[in-house]
């Protein structure tokens, strides 16, 4: 249960936070001051669209005062600048063979919190594997099943003449993962590790989908277990990390875009 609570000194009576609230929990009175609807704290989702948008930070969610928190004022980035950023990512297969500090992950994981899921739940979890053995370790456990399936695309081979074609040489490994009962916690996951995919590059770092990993991990249990997954957790999001070791230098051409624009 949530706590909301409306400091009457400040509140105005602007009705934003009535217009702006996604499971409509305020009562606007002209008269007095605004008050939560009843079991307004069963029925929030905590998404802060209330307190984001109140002008004299009247709304405290759950006792964090509106003075704490961090201004939504101010310039964002221009589309060309986050168009450059989404055109210039790369799925990066070589790397460098140095590790990135803990500390820049956790700074690419902090802002993922922001990532949108399902009525605010909020329940992607992650497994990041920082050494580079681990991940190569990983990598074989993946060939193996890959072995008992039948080899596909040559991995096996490859495996056995010292390529490694799951993993590509990547010093991390960064998963998602999320409740296997949240019908939307597959969304969920995918959205968050597209976002964190995109920060990393904005970072200077390289990654690329684990496609091979998810795979035999949605099909081969013990794979999901040695990455620590919890039993009641499905894996849904895999990205290899790094140091890029080779530069782009263009942006190559994709498909013409596919729309159906309905008028």
């Amino acid at each position: 249960m949530q706590q909301l609570t409306i400091l009457p000194e400040r509140c105005t009576r602007c009705g934003r936070c009535q217009r702006v609230c996604p499971v409509k929990l305020f009562s606007v009175d002209p008269l007095r001051a605004t008050v939560p609807r009843e079991n307004a704290g069963e029925a929030c989702i905590a998404c802060g669209h209330c307190v984001a948008a109140c002008p004299t930070g009247a709304i405290q969610l759950n006792g964090v005062r509106a003075d704490t928190l961090e201004s939504a004022n101010g310039p964002l980035p221009g589309f060309d600048e986050i168009r450059r950023l989404v055109v210039r990512r790369r799925s990066v297969r070589l790397y460098q063979q140095r590790v990135v500090p803990r500390a820049e992950i956790e700074r690419i994981l902090d802002a993922v919190r922001w990532s949108p899921t399902a009525v605010n739940n909020q329940q992607v979890s992650w497994t990041v594997v920082m050494q580079p053995d681990r991940v190569k370790e990983i990598a074989g456990q993946v060939v193996d099943f890959v072995r008992l399936k039948g080899d596909r695309n040559g991995l096996v081979k490859a495996w056995d003449n010292g390529f490694d074609a799951v993993m590509r040489g990547a010093p991390h490994l960064v998963v998602a993962h999320g409740p296997a009962s949240l019908p939307w916690s597959k969304t969920d996951c995918v959205i968050a590790t597209t976002l964190f995919d995109t920060l990393a590059r904005a970072a200077g770092l390289g990654t690329c989908w684990a496609g091979y990993l998810l795979w035999a991990a949605a099909e081969h249990r013990p794979i999901a277990e040695g990455l620590g997954i919890p039993d009641d957790h499905v894996l849904h999001g895999a990205l290899m990390l790094g140091y890029p070791l080779a530069a782009f230098l263009r942006v190559p051409t994709r498909n013409p875009l596919a729309a159906t624009w309905l008028e």
